[in-house]
């Protein structure tokens, strides 16, 4: 018997996951604690977030999780947060950025009721947009002001997020990235906040389009011994 013949076999192949931006079940806008609110618009051709001493993330439940393994986003910002000096950028008192787009990546186990019980509210808040999908971590792509691309943290509030800066933008206008993964992640829903709370700034962002590369894992009938 042929055994490397018989063994499942895994064949890739890739698919795109166009994000509708239009208002639906899907979306949801989550709150952190003590913060007011961003004040969101959606249609089918943009997301309108306006920022006002404000911040909150805008979250899209997808329908499955997919593996994906780049992201694709087009958009507008008309100012910016109001960062006192560039080494303060992401640093206590002006945690601010125009976007961060968060990928929530599904882990293994769902939160004990210990868990949940000390647990900040925004994670309970996924926990119940999807039940089914236990919550590892969000992954940002982060776009800034004066952050050199490439940078990456830990934040230090929470564990839970990560954050890479991949545009970095000193002038408002058009923006736009494509972004591939080291590694493809299993991810469960988009992430979107626009922060100006911290610097007590007021601006506007339009997303325009997110795209995923997401990639399927199919199995190949094993092979006949000849």
């Amino acid at each position: 018997m042929n055994l490397r013949a018989s063994t499942l076999k895994t064949s890739l192949c890739f698919s795109l996951l166009l994000i509708p931006l239009e208002p639906s079940s899907s979306w949801h806008h989550l709150k952190f604690g003590g913060v007011k609110k961003n004040t969101v618009s959606q249609s089918q051709k943009k997301i309108l977030i306006e920022v006002n001493d404000s911040g909150s993330p805008l979250f899209y439940k997808m329908k499955a999780p997919s593996w994906v393994t780049a992201v694709k986003i087009r958009g507008r910002a008309f100012d910016y947060p109001k960062i006192s000096s560039p080494a303060k950028e992401g640093q206590s008192g002006q945690d601010d950025f125009v976007l961060r787009l968060g990928l929530a990546v599904k882990g293994e186990k769902k939160l004990s009721w210990i868990e949940r019980l000390v647990a900040p509210g925004w994670v309970k808040q996924l926990s119940d947009i999807a039940p089914d999908s236990p919550f590892e971590k969000v992954l940002f792509l982060v776009m800034s002001q004066f952050t050199e691309v490439g940078t990456r943290r830990e934040h230090p509030a929470t564990s839970y997020f990560e954050e890479e800066v991949v545009l970095q933008k000193q002038t408002p206008g058009e923006f736009s990235w494509d972004y591939e993964l080291k590694t493809p992640l299993e991810v469960f829903g988009i992430w979107i906040q626009s922060d100006g709370d911290d610097t007590h700034s007021k601006f506007n962002v339009e997303i325009h389009e997110i795209l995923l590369v997401s990639e399927a894992r199919m199995p190949v009938p094993p092979q006949k011994d000849p």
